[in-house]
């Protein structure tokens, strides 16, 4: 067994000498025992002879002789076995000798894949291949030891990214990654450095971005991979239906350049121009544009943007945006554990499309939904949106779940709230409810013995429906109130939703729902199946979603006045990086001194059993 390692240090402070098993050290005992034994051999003792004529001369003789000449001469036979129990004793503490070795490094890379990334440099190159190449310098500076871990942000939609590389695999998934067009702040990239900073102590963390950032924690650097950004981009493109038939669409094209720039902003309809605009943009400045068209049935509006002929353009993702329109529906986001009869009620319903989320959303309701339905979870921030948490086990902000306990007879308390419309509790079995800590502003709407069952509430701009009762415990979800009441919930949540008819658009990376399994036609006219869940569109353009007889348009545009305007600065030097790296001694470089020992053990008996042979000849 091990206990540790413990050793002599060199004059440079690196370990030279360790033992791996200091109890070998207990071995030494049989040195004293050896070392009595001979003594005892030696005492003195009492001989008979026939006359003491001869031993008076040697008497005479030993005390006439010098000082030195008269002490004890060492026994070689003992000599040897004192020597082999050390040498045995040594053997057992495993000794080593370490040689200095270089420590393993662990290099975290956050690496900026938002639309701006494309952006092109003075050079002729784009910043993302700026920041492929700085990191591929940075990467040829590891051992093959080192490790490297890739922070994609936005990830890759896909392709998944293993959790450790080393430098050729990195290198690798490197030179196969392009910059996604979604849009990303910097507060975004900022927490991911800091959660890779804190998680991996001891990392070099390398933030790869064209983004300013600010409050980095000690000991993460920046590359930056930005230039001055000389581009026109649409930062806003909406549509709305006025009384009297006529669409008024509303265009904002924002000016990223040092310099005034002249723009013609071109509107279509289902392919077709509906309407052009000149303007004159000051710099860093945006305009609005606002058209007034009789639209009809087109399914389809679009709007780019073009500069002064032959002016070049730094981004293109930002110079055209899409608006489709949408069938009515309500999109629900299903956050949680499963629960059958829960799904089945909202999903049974005309209009709702029910999305699964892995783990809970940045926001409480993810963008291009409706409802969000938590269930045994909690969302992390409250920012607006309806959201329903259904026997939730964590606090769900200022509300916090108690100790469950067998609900009493249930009751209706607020009778004229349209969630209870046509919902009669009286008499079925709610199951055991939890006692929460209501926060401020809870209003009961079903209470179980005095217990609220059923509450809403407003929070950090959410509006927040409370069910303590869980469906999977209870008879609830037998009785022909529980449909009713998803209904009804549903039913306040179509008011938030998409409205008839509505054009309307989705960023880069936001999810959309997929009701069954559908294929989806791309942009470039690329088709592939999709299945029941979530698609998240990493480019922008205007997709169509075919599902039986059903083909939906699926309009995606950046509309970021953040990447439309980003402009870092110029990349610094990869060398200046990395952490020095550390030398130390390990056992990965030691030699083992342990066979070594026990050889001259074996030698030494050897030698012993010659002179003990030679002695008694």
């Amino acid at each position: 067994m091990s206990h540790g390692t413990y050793g002599t240090y060199g004059t440079d402070g690196t370990r030279a000498m360790s033992i791996l098993h200091p109890l070998g050290l207990l071995a030494l005992a049989a040195v004293p025992v050896l070392i009595a034994l001979s003594l005892w051999r030696w005492r003195r003792r009492e001989v008979v002879v026939s006359s003491l004529l001869l031993w008076r001369d040697v008497a005479t003789a030993w005390r006439q002789a010098p000082h030195a000449r008269r002490r004890r001469q060492a026994d070689p036979l003992l000599v040897l076995r004192v020597a082999v129990a050390v040498v045995l004793a040594a053997a057992l503490c495993g000794p080593v000798w370490l040689r200095p070795a270089r420590v393993a490094r662990r290099l975290v890379i956050v690496l900026d894949r938002s639309a701006s990334m494309a952006a092109r440099r003075p050079d002729g190159s784009t910043r993302w291949r700026a920041c492929r190449d700085g990191l591929l310098k940075l990467l040829v500076r590891l051992d093959a030891a080192d490790r490297v871990e890739l922070v994609a942000v936005p990830p890759p939609v896909g392709r998944s990214v293993p959790p450790e590389l080393d430098r050729q695999e990195a290198a690798s998934l490197l030179l196969g990654l392009l910059p996604s067009e979604a849009p990303v702040t910097p507060q975004e990239l900022a927490r991911a450095a800091t959660e890779a900073a804190r998680g991996r102590p001891g990392a070099s963390v390398v933030v790869a971005t064209d983004a300013p950032l600010a409050g980095l924690p000690a000991g993460v650097s920046v590359l930056a991979t930005g230039a001055p950004l000389r581009n026109l981009g649409i930062t806003a493109f909406a549509a709305r239906l006025t009384r009297d038939g006529r669409h008024e669409v509303l265009v904002t094209v924002a000016n990223a350049s040092a310099e005034p720039l002249a723009a013609t902003v071109v509107l279509r309809a289902n392919g077709r121009e509906v309407a052009r605009r000149r303007l004159d943009l000051a710099p860093a400045a945006d305009q609005h544009v606002v058209f007034e068209a009789r639209l009809g049935p087109a399914a389809v509006l679009d709007a780019y943007v073009a500069g002064p002929a032959g002016a070049p353009d730094d981004l293109e993702a930002d110079d055209r945006a899409w608006l489709a329109r949408s069938a009515p529906r309500v999109r629900v986001a299903w956050v949680g554990d499963d629960c059958y009869t829960l799904r089945r009620a909202l999903a049974i319903q005309d209009g709702v499309e029910l999305a699964d989320l892995a783990e809970p959303p940045p926001e409480a309701v993810p963008r291009g939904f409706d409802l969000a339905v938590y269930y045994h979870a909690a969302p992390r921030a409250l920012a607006g949106g309806s959201v329903v948490v259904v026997a939730p086990r964590a606090p769900v902000g200022g509300l916090r779940p108690g100790p469950l306990a067998e609900a009493g007879p249930a009751s209706v308390v607020a009778r004229t709230d349209p969630l209870l419309a046509a919902v009669q509790l009286e008499g079925v079995a709610l199951g055991r409810v939890p006692r929460p800590e209501l926060p401020a502003g809870f209003r009961t709407l079903v209470a179980a013995g005095g217990v609220p069952v059923i509450g809403r509430w407003r929070e950090g701009g959410a509006t927040l429906t409370y069910v303590g009762t869980d469906p999977a415990a209870s008879d609830w979800p037998l009785d022909p109130s529980f449909p009713i009441f998803w209904a009804n919930l549903v039913s306040g949540a179509t008011g938030q939703g998409l409205e008839a008819g509505a054009l309307a658009s989705v960023r880069p990376g936001e999810a959309v729902p997929v009701r069954g399994d559908a294929s989806l036609e791309e942009p470039g006219g690329e088709r592939r199946p999709l299945a029941s869940g979530v698609f998240r569109p990493e480019r922008t353009g205007l997709y169509r979603l075919v599902s039986g007889n059903e083909t939906r348009a699926i309009a995606v545009s950046l509309l970021s006045e953040a990447e439309t305007l980003a402009a870092g600065s110029e990349a610094a030097p990869a060398s200046d990086l990395l952490a020095r790296r550390e030398e130390s001694a390990g056992l990965a470089g030691a030699w083992r001194l342990g066979g070594w020992l026990t050889l001259l053990a074996l030698g030494l008996v050897v030698a012993h059993g010659w002179l003990a042979a030679r002695t008694r000849a």
